[in-house]
């Protein structure tokens, strides 16, 4: 039993851990989707239609920098956990090898890199788009007619906020399926995962080199001529040659 209690609360703090960096990358989508709902509301006619340009440019402009910003983070967290992997491998080795407990500051396991935890970052990013599809599909006909319940207006409007980057330009283009919404989650989900891993090579190249060029320099001081310091003492300094 208290095995299982161990592993369950290992496999929980992974998760947290995934969670809390993919929270940064959801409330920009959040930013971005009540931008672009700023931007549509402000160019719609009297009958609250936009032109498919307007919407097409503002939507690609929010959703390119909401996504570019998702990217940033994966790739700093990714080179953040490799750093926590070459810790925990120094720990593992220390304990293997000389059977010791190496304390490390700041080191966690559940924070050391694996590769599929990009992509569980990326599951709970997209998940509000998923769930925005979904409640956008099944009240697509009373949205269009205008007929909305309120309770379902105001659950419409949150999921709006959280992901209209990606449902506002199916809603404003009157699209035949809002359902068809849900395949831009992949979008943060591929984008995230991706990131997250081109961050761990990017850190391991990086300590690579770091560690290239301390042994280049050892192996210069190494074969680098020692001087001899005879110390000004009389007749322990070499005559000249005249």
């Amino acid at each position: 039993m208290s095995n299982f209690k161990k592993e369950a609360g290992k496999v929980w703090r992974t998760v947290r851990e995934c969670l809390v960096h993919a929270l940064v990358p959801i409330f920009m989508y959040l930013a971005m989707s009540g931008i672009l709902l700023i931007v549509l509301q402000k160019h719609a006619g009297e009958d609250g239609a936009v032109s498919r340009s307007t919407v097409l440019t503002a939507s690609i402009i929010c959703g390119v920098i909401a996504v570019a910003y998702n990217a940033l983070m994966s790739w700093g967290c990714g080179g953040t956990h490799f750093e926590q992997l070459i810790s925990g491998n120094m720990k593992r080795r220390s304990a293997a090898e000389l059977g010791s407990d190496l304390t490390i500051t700041g080191y966690k396991e559940h924070k050391e890199y694996r590769p599929w935890k990009g992509f569980l970052m990326g599951f709970f990013v997209c998940l509000p788009v998923v769930v925005a599809g979904l409640l956008f599909g099944k009240f697509q006909p009373v949205i269009e007619s205008g007929t909305t319940g309120k309770g379902a207006a105001v659950a419409l409007l949150i999921f709006e906020f959280f992901a209209g980057w990606a449902v506002m330009p199916f809603q404003y283009l009157h699209a035949p399926n809002f359902y068809m919404s849900i395949l831009v989650a992949l979008i943060p989900f591929v984008v995230s995962g991706v990131f997250y891993i081109v961050g761990a090579y990017s850190k391991r190249a990086k300590v690579a080199k770091q560690q290239a060029l301390a042994d280049r320099k050892s192996a210069e001081q190494t074969a680098k001529p020692k001087k001899i310091n005879y110390g000004g003492l009389p007749g322990t300094k070499p005559n000249k040659k005249r």
